[in-house]
Parts: structure tokens; sequence; C-alpha cells
């Protein structure tokens, strides 16, 4: 579904990833998981186009997507939901999922994404008509993975979307990770800093360091491998 190879990028013209390569089948849920300003961050951001790519190529479902500019790549079914949130809290629950859906392919229904998305996360059914800027930590992040699911994507792109939140609530977020992977079939790749949710999610792993990547394969593989340790504590 999607295959990066060697991939540089970075900001001011220096390098935060350099000649990263991975590969992404349809139904993986794979955790791209490094110690923090390991590049993961930057990764999903090439990938999506946010950031401009210096060297490489992204390939998604057979299209070469490299230069394209960024904001026609949902309309191919690539969400990005970056790290932070970035709801609008001037907007209610239900303004800002309807945004995600301006890209929705021709013939999708406004109407059965929303039921997808209340269905999935039944607190924001309760609190649609509530601002966005009101709402926690936890439910903000609903509302923007939520308006990822919007566009009816292929891929859904998910950055540190534990950051800042309650261990309640990360338990929560991840349990609706896995039921959009397993249950849905719905292709998902998530950068995080926290490993064993990661781990207890993904069926694969990709471990960056230092802007490069030093382990990728089968989830059980890579933690027998030590790859991870060797990341984030150098043993």
């Amino acid at each position: 579904m999607l295959t990066c190879d060697n991939l540089s990028a970075g900001y001011g013209g220096a390098d935060a990833i350099r000649d990263v390569s991975l590969r992404v089948d349809a139904g993986d849920i794979l955790g791209v998981v490094g110690p923090n300003g390991a590049g993961k961050t930057t990764l999903l951001r090439a990938i999506s186009g946010s950031l401009q790519i210096a060297k490489g190529k992204v390939v998604f479902n057979g299209t070469d997507i490299t230069a394209m500019a960024p904001h026609r790549r949902p309309g191919l079914g690539l969400a990005h939901v970056p790290e932070g949130r970035q709801v609008f809290g001037e907007l209610t629950v239900a303004e800002n999922l309807s945004l995600g859906a301006t890209t929705l392919p021709a013939g999708k229904s406004r109407e059965e994404r929303l039921a997808f998305v209340y269905d999935l996360f039944p607190r924001l059914a309760e609190r649609r008509g509530q601002l966005a800027g009101t709402m926690s930590g936890g439910e903000q992040q609903m509302v923007a993975i939520g308006r990822g699911l919007m566009m009816d994507p292929k891929l859904l792109l998910l950055d540190e979307p534990s950051m800042g939140l309650a261990p309640k609530i990360v338990t929560e977020i991840f349990a609706s990770i896995v039921k959009l992977g397993r249950t849905f079939g719905l292709t998902v790749l998530i950068a995080e800093q926290r490993l064993s949710e990661t781990l207890a999610s993904c069926n694969k792993c990709v471990v960056i360091a230092s802007g490069q990547i030093t382990a990728s394969g089968e989830r059980e593989a890579i933690v027998r491998s030590g790859a991870i340790e060797e990341a984030y504590f150098g043993t």
C-alpha cells in the first residue's frame, strides 16, 4: 500500500531523517517507535506532504506521490492526524468532524462516516454540540482522529496520539486503534514514544533512532532483537 524509498527530509537544510525506507501493507498496524527527536514526526510529515522531501520517493497504492501537493493526498485515501490534536476550538465537535468530510470521495455518505465515528467514540456523539475548545485533551484527540476517519481513508497516519493524555484515556485511544485495524481492516501507521501500548497494538514495527531506521519487521522479531533497547538506552 505504501512504500518509502530512501527518504531524506528535514528543516533549515539539515536532515532530520536520512535514507529511510519502509513498507506498509494493507491491513497492517505498523508502529514507528523511537526516542524523542528520533525523526518520527518528520517521517509522517514527509509521507503526508506537509514537509518537502529532500531525497527519495513515496509511492501510495501504486501512485508516486513524492511531489504531489499535500491537499491532494487525502483524496487518494491518505489521512494524517498530526501531533498536538489541532482541533478548531471555536467549532463544535460535529463541525470539526464535518471538516474532515470535505475530501470524502464521490458516492460516499457523510452521514454514514459520521455514524461510524460516533460508534467508535460514543463520547463524541454525546457531545456533538459542544465546542471542541472546552473539551479535555483526550476528547480533543478523539475529535482529531474522528476528523481523519471522516475522509474514509485507506491509510491513517497517527502522530503521537497519546501525547499529554491521562493513562485511562491512552488506553481508550489505543483500544480504538486496535478496533480500527483488527475489526474494520483499516491500515494504520502510528508513530509513538509509548512502547507498551504501541507494541501491544501493532503487528509490525519500525525502530528509528537519530533519523535512521535501525530495525523493521514483525513485532515479535523486533522485540526479541534488542533493537528497541538499543534505540532508547544505547544498550
